[in-house]
């Protein structure tokens, strides 16, 4: 029970470390984030196999008392998937931002003169579909 405020200070530390500006903050942030997701995934693992084992002796120990996954756990169940998604989009705004400059970088350079081969320079083309 103890990885849980663990998880929850890193996956803290990845959002302020996501917060700085540069490369270095977003894959940092991301890092924290990864190993914050998999402290998270290792609590969930745990709290479910606990609890369901204890709702299982609770439910068939016959003393009319009934036991049923909370509130709590299903909410470590969102953060769990929030945190993934949220580590996810620091990653691709990490690529993206790189992506942008380099692309950026190369219109200044190319700026006022004609492709090398002949061929009609089409701003913002995608390459291969996707970039």
């Amino acid at each position: 029970m103890v990885l849980h405020p663990i998880a929850c200070g890193l996956a803290f530390i990845a959002f302020l470390l996501s917060l700085g500006s540069g490369i270095i903050g977003f894959l940092a942030g991301a890092l924290v984030a990864l190993i914050a997701w998999l402290l998270t995934l290792i609590s969930l693992a745990v709290d479910f196999s606990v609890f369901g084992i204890v709702r299982h002796h609770v439910n068939q120990d016959k003393s009319g008392s009934h036991a049923k996954f909370g509130s709590g756990i299903w909410l470590l169940l969102a953060s769990f998937v929030t945190l993934f998604f949220g580590m996810l989009i620091v990653l691709f705004t990490c690529a993206s931002a790189r992506r942008e400059k380099k692309r950026a970088a190369a219109a200044t350079k190319n700026e006022g003169y004609p492709p090398a081969d002949g061929a009609v320079a089409v701003p913002g083309r995608k390459r291969f579909g996707l970039f």
